[in-house]
């Protein structure tokens, strides 16, 4: 550092930062390697160049801060909308994984309940089968033509039941890969949240000031 001039370090932090060679994340590890360098590192006029081409319609300085300072009022305000728009995104992914969970409990109950049906009409016509061809003096002639009708109800209700449940087992597929996915966008929302809000992954909880998200 001090076999350079400070006129000759400006330049060459004036080209990193107009080249966008140096972010504000640059010039603040520049800063903590030395004194001369934190010193350089807090030129208004670096700050300033920042500033207007992070922010170009937000440039003016507020309330007479300085560029540094305006440029972390800035910072925070956009890590808040940031933070504010990803929780929403969150919270749609979470309130469409319950919208699946529920549309896939109503359709496996209507498919149980067509199985159910299914079933119970195979169990009656095998029995109106087997009534049927029971030859004894017993079953009389008007009783008969009772086994018979049933017959004739049951198995075309069997088939359009039959035919109902092949789509219904489809939609359950399709919403069940539809959930797993909106699952795997929560999780990951709530894993990007996490990192906005400054909260270690192992366990570890830090609150975040202003000076410490203007720098991550």
């Amino acid at each position: 550092m001090s076999t350079l001039p400070d006129d000759l370090w400006k330049q060459i932090l004036e080209i990193e930062v107009q080249t966008r060679g140096f972010t504000h994340r640059g010039l603040y590890s520049l800063s903590v390697t030395s004194c001369d360098l934190y010193r350089l590192s807090e030129d208004d006029h670096l700050w300033c160049h920042l500033l207007s081409t992070t922010f170009p319609d937000k440039s003016t300085p507020l309330l007479a801060e300085s560029s540094k300072a305006t440029y972390r009022s800035w910072f925070v305000l956009e890590k808040l909308k940031s933070l504010i728009t990803k929780k929403r995104e969150a919270q749609q992914h979470s309130k469409n994984v319950e919208e699946f969970k529920n549309l896939l409990k109503e359709k496996s109950h209507k498919l149980r309940s067509m199985l159910t049906k299914i079933s119970s009409l195979h169990r009656v016509r095998l029995a109106s089968i087997a009534l049927k061809g029971w030859k004894t003096k017993a079953v009389h002639a008007k009783h008969q033509q009772i086994v018979d009708n049933i017959v004739l109800l049951v198995e075309p209700r069997i088939d359009a039941l039959e035919v109902e449940v092949k789509p219904c087992k489809q939609q359950i597929s399709w919403q069940e890969k539809a959930n797993d996915i909106e699952k795997q966008r929560l999780d990951m929302a709530n894993k990007e949240l996490i990192l906005m809000e400054g909260v270690d992954l192992l366990g570890k909880s830090e609150k975040m000031t202003p000076e410490m998200v203007i720098f991550r």
